[in-house]
């Protein structure tokens, strides 16, 4: 009887952080709009404060983690939808600050990214956004923000693919080649790397 009050209270507590989570990364979404200058600079910056704050000295940091991501996706897009602003600019800003938290609290980083990249389709698509500028702005995040921490650019971009190509094969053929059609005509991103995910002849 102990043994389950102990872990209804964990739930209950995990529970109330993830929406803690979530409110707060929807707050600043909406500042950073509302504000000036660089939108996804400030979403990064307060995706990443939020989530360093809420999973240091949590018990199951990687559980944790991934269970955030969908929220804290979900949360960014709403929030930039409602408030007027770029879906893909705070997407962009999501990606790159859940990948900087993550790897700032010891979790599996590849693991986020794939996970962030795959709500991030899901997410800009429910809101009628452009899942193919969505999945190069997501893919570039990675490969920029794995530079930045000290992780293997090819490693973080092939996450990112991954998960964008998940996200999409959920949502039907046209999502699909949107997406993929996007990765292939962009210049900003490495073409080996582009081609070792999606084969070069598809």
């Amino acid at each position: 009887m102990r043994t389950q009050s102990v872990d209804a209270f964990y739930v209950f507590k995990k529970t109330n952080m993830l929406e803690k989570i979530i409110n707060e990364v929807k707050d600043g979404v909406v500042a950073a709009i509302k504000g000036t200058g660089d939108i996804a600079d400030a979403v990064r910056e307060s995706v990443q404060g939020v989530l360093v704050g809420a999973l240091e000295g949590t018990a199951d940091v990687a559980t944790t983690a991934v269970e955030s991501v969908v929220g804290v996706v979900k949360s960014a897009v709403g929030g930039a939808n409602d408030a007027g602003g770029s879906v893909v600019d705070a997407v962009s800003g999501t990606a790159r600050g859940v990948i900087a938290a993550v790897a700032d609290v010891g979790g599996d980083v590849l693991g986020a990214t794939t996970s962030v990249a795959k709500e991030a389709i899901a997410s800009v698509s429910s809101v009628g956004g452009d899942v193919g500028e969505t999945a190069v702005a997501v893919v570039t995040a990675a490969i920029k923000t794995a530079g930045d921490i000290g992780v293997d650019t090819a490693e973080a971009g092939g996450a990112a693919i991954k998960g964008v190509l998940e996200g999409a094969e959920e949502l039907g053929d046209t999502v699909i080649s949107a997406v993929k059609g996007a990765l292939r005509e962009t210049a900003s991103l490495p073409r080996e790397l582009i081609e070792s995910a999606l084969g070069k002849d598809e």
